[in-house]
């Protein structure tokens, strides 16, 4: 007897080791599950890619309802790929207005900021305005619960490079290069750089791109075409320069990188270039696939690319994105989104929506004059006015640059990379 016991002790323990480090190899799992009696919770996890498409980061995916109200959200965390994660939600409705925290396993809230839905038009946003005295008086209850709403922080300036002024808010894995005319400042958390790649200034900057750990340029000193490319190594700052063999005309632009390859069209030649930086080697690429939509080269209609069409504005937009004025789209079929930018008078409105869930449109920030955009994670980098920002759902919106220049030159003027 005592030897058919310790065998059932055995095999349950077997079982539980199993049950625990099963979902360490799995791709992912879908469950829906009910908390706080009422709310019905759909939970999705994706450890790595569906086939044909690429994931940057784990990924969880909420969705649920709260009475006639949907909302959804991503978490870029793996919780240790657990289950359930969503322990209880608290929500607060006004007559204009329901908003959301979620806790999860350990009881810690999972927003920086309420997530909040407009009654009348459906959009999702984070701010609770200090008017509305239903929320604030939520917020002051969550507090019991841990829950701290962020106090707003007033950027500490830096230092001063060229005419930038540095605040000290750079994200401590991301890398800022802005171009300086003749060359770049190369700006993380530790260090700034200035680096001098050309003999003159260049006021504009169209054909610069971080492809991998490189700053790529064509040669602007050349005044009408090129066929020289210059590369300053991001991290150690060395330059390099190569013959492509060909030449491209100024009056070109880029439609994306992917991989060690950027693409450059040529405009006034109409001709499709790819620049592999790894090989220093450049093809023209009319002939076969030779555009990237989402996850894959397919054949373009070239006469396509004469409106400027990229690689992040080439997609198959629904109805609700026609409506806006520029739409882009920045991240996989599953870390996605798709980012929807509105000129009202004299402000401009940012849009997101979750590639999961293409109904759900969340206003996400407002500029009064915004400009040049860069995607990194689930962050957007944005010129308004004279001051660069950065913004994400944790943090909200955050000065990092001031440059008076911005007013009149911010095209290309800038890019973002992971260190």
């Amino acid at each position: 007897m005592k030897r058919f016991l310790s065998l059932i002790g055995i095999v349950v323990l077997v079982y539980l080791i199993v049950q625990f480090f099963l979902p360490l190899f799995s791709d992912g799992h879908e469950v829906q599950y009910i908390i706080n009696d009422e709310i019905t919770i759909d939970e999705s996890f994706y450890a790595k890619a569906y086939t044909g498409d690429y994931l940057n980061r784990k990924t969880y995916f909420f969705k649920f309802k709260i009475g006639d109200y949907d909302f959804s959200f991503k978490i870029f965390d793996d919780y240790a790929r657990r289950k359930r994660i969503i322990k209880r939600v608290e929500y607060k409705e006004s007559d204009s207005s329901i908003c959301i925290m979620p806790f999860d396993l350990k009881g810690n809230p999972m927003f920086t900021y309420l997530l909040c839905k407009n009654k009348e038009d459906g959009i999702l946003f984070n701010y609770v305005s200090q008017s509305d005295m239903v929320m604030n008086d939520f917020i002051e209850t969550l507090s019991i619960d841990g829950y701290i709403y962020p106090e707003v922080v007033i950027p500490q300036k830096r230092d001063t490079l060229g005419d930038n002024d540095l605040y000290d808010t750079l994200i401590e894995n991301h890398r800022l290069v802005i171009w300086k005319y003749d060359g770049i400042y190369i700006i993380d958390s530790d260090s700034m750089e200035e680096v001098d790649v050309f003999s003159r200034s260049h006021y504009d900057n169209p054909l610069g791109k971080i492809v991998g750990s490189y700053y790529v340029m064509p040669n602007y000193d050349l005044k009408y075409d090129f066929s020289g490319i210059r590369m300053v190594q991001l991290e150690t700052l060395a330059e390099e320069d190569f013959d492509i063999g060909m030449e491209i005309s100024h009056d070109a632009y880029i439609q994306g990188v992917e991989g060690n390859n950027l693409y450059i069209y040529d405009l006034e030649n109409e001709s499709q270039f790819v620049v592999d930086i790894k090989d220093k080697s450049a093809e023209e690429v009319n002939e076969f696939d030779n555009f990237y939509n989402q996850f894959e080269f397919e054949a373009v209609d070239s006469k396509l690319f004469l409106d400027k069409l990229k690689f992040n504005n080439y997609f198959d937009k629904t109805e609700l994105m026609e409506s806006y004025d520029r739409v882009e789209r920045y991240g996989g079929g599953i870390d996605g989104y798709y980012y929807l930018y509105n000129n009202l008078g004299t402000i401009t409105a940012v849009y997101r929506i979750d590639v999961l869930d293409p109904n759900n449109i969340k206003l996400i920030f407002t500029g009064e004059n915004i400009n040049e955009v860069c995607y990194l994670d689930e962050y957007v980098y944005y010129i308004d006015g004279e001051k660069l920002y950065y913004f994400s759902d944790n943090t909200g919106r955050v000065k990092l640059v001031n440059n008076f220049e911005f007013n009149f030159n911010y095209e290309n003027i800038f890019e973002v990379s992971k260190k």
